[in-house]
């Protein structure tokens, strides 16, 4: 007796998770990528960077593989040649150079090679950045979590309306949400990570910290050399607007026309196939030159807002939390600014990070639409990344805060912990 398939929706169940369990791996070829492969689970031991997941989604990557096989290559050979040996990665001058010759198929794949290999920077910056702001988070929802409780000792103690109690009650769930959030976030970043460098889902990963992003951008002038020698668009453009037509001259027969051109009485001569590839070119030339000249003025934008947090408003929060902290300990100021103060430094250094990802991705992106990698301009000063959380400053030992807390022991107080008391 036959019976409709879908009349057996729990044998499909029961099946393909049988199926499932029994589906063998995908053996390395031996000669084609077993060597890159084992290279790359030997690398994923250690901490990767930006860099060091480009290379790595070279050799790993189904797409980057079925690109190098298409050229007559193959991962194994790519290894051999020293691919992870550079300290600092070229996507450009791993695959080709200034006097490489690109058709249209070895430029197809020389752009499908390079797309993969920004994929896995930006991917790493994005999940580097998600990984960083988590003990933010934390330490900001332990903070609101203290404000809590000692808004609830002083609704007790009649000192403190309901009205204040649920606003600080709101803004801790707040908090907590933001935590959750954050972690789901910095899954979601590890996901396209491990999707960026073709490795399967919940395989272990060690991300290298953060660095701070260049201080300097190079001159329009220079990024626009380097990219009509790397760019595969921009060159082919360049090439096809080189390629002068001999009717160029005469293209056209020239009659006297009038305005409106489309007027009925104006004689208009056929079109030539030759110069409107010319312009055509000159059209993409321009194009892309004006998305070079706006990812750099993007750049120097997210630059300056991070080194505005960087080197001025996180500063600044420091030296008001330890300030703070002084005038708590003097009897001065109350708790609750002492709390207060700590979470605005939560915040800007949660700001920084933030404004350290968007400066290393567009970064990214500019070095996109260079079609390599760009030179670090040199600066007079160094740009180091955010600084964690400096210790508390230790309180000065007394028993009664001016307000009516009660301090403990000196070496037992932090700002979370002083709502408290």
């Amino acid at each position: 007796m036959k019976l409709p398939l879908l009349a057996l929706p729990w044998l499909w169940a029961a099946g393909g998770a049988c199926v499932l369990a029994a589906a063998p791996d995908y053996p390395p070829l031996a000669r084609f990528d077993a060597a890159a492969q084992a290279a790359v689970q030997a690398r994923l031991q250690q901490p990767i960077d930006a860099e060091r997941a480009a290379q790595l989604a070279l050799l790993q990557h189904p797409s980057a593989r079925l690109a190098l096989l298409e050229l007559g290559s193959t991962p194994n050979a790519l290894l051999a040649a020293g691919l992870l040996d550079p300290a600092r990665f070229d996507a450009w001058q791993v695959l080709a150079s200034a006097n490489t010759r690109l058709d249209s198929s070895r430029s197809s794949q020389l752009a499908e090679l390079q797309a993969i290999a920004h994929t896995a920077q930006q991917a790493w910056v994005e999940a580097a950045a998600a990984q960083a702001l988590l003990p933010l988070l934390d330490q900001a929802q332990t903070a609101h979590q203290a404000q809590v409780e000692l808004a609830r000792s002083r609704r007790a103690a009649g000192t403190l309306a309901r009205l204040d109690e649920a606003e600080t009650t709101a803004e801790a769930a707040e908090a907590e949400l933001a935590v959750q959030d954050g972690h789901a976030a910095a899954q979601i970043a590890l996901s396209h990570l491990r999707q960026a460098l073709g490795l399967p889902p919940g395989s272990a990963l060690q991300l290298s910290p953060l660095a701070a992003p260049p201080r300097a951008a190079p001159e329009l002038a220079s990024l626009l050399a380097q990219a009509r020698l790397k760019s595969h668009a921009l060159r082919q453009a360049l090439d096809e607007a080189r390629r002068v037509p001999d009717s160029e001259q005469n293209a056209l027969q020239q009659r006297p026309l009038s305005l409106p051109l489309l007027d009925g009485r104006n004689a208009l001569g056929h079109r030539d196939n030759q110069l409107a590839a010319r312009l055509k070119a000159e059209r993409s030339i321009l194009q892309a030159e004006a998305e070079l000249s706006e990812r750099r003025s993007r750049y120097l934008q997210a630059l300056q807002r991070w080194q505005l947090l960087q080197d001025r408003i996180l500063p600044e929060r420091r030296t008001a939390r330890s300030e703070m902290l002084k005038h708590y300990n003097g009897m001065l100021r109350g708790v609750d600014a002492l709390l207060e103060s700590s979470q605005a430094e939560l915040a800007a250094q949660q700001q920084l990070i933030e404004a350290q990802r968007d400066a290393w991705l567009a970064w990214l992106a500019l070095e996109q639409s260079v079609g390599g990698r760009l030179p670090v301009p040199a600066t007079t000063d160094a740009a180091p990344g955010p600084a964690p959380n400096p210790a508390p400053m230790q309180p000065m030992p007394h028993t009664m805060h001016r307000h009516g807390h009660p301090q403990p022991p000196a070496d037992k107080v932090e700002p979370a912990q002083a709502a408290h008391h």
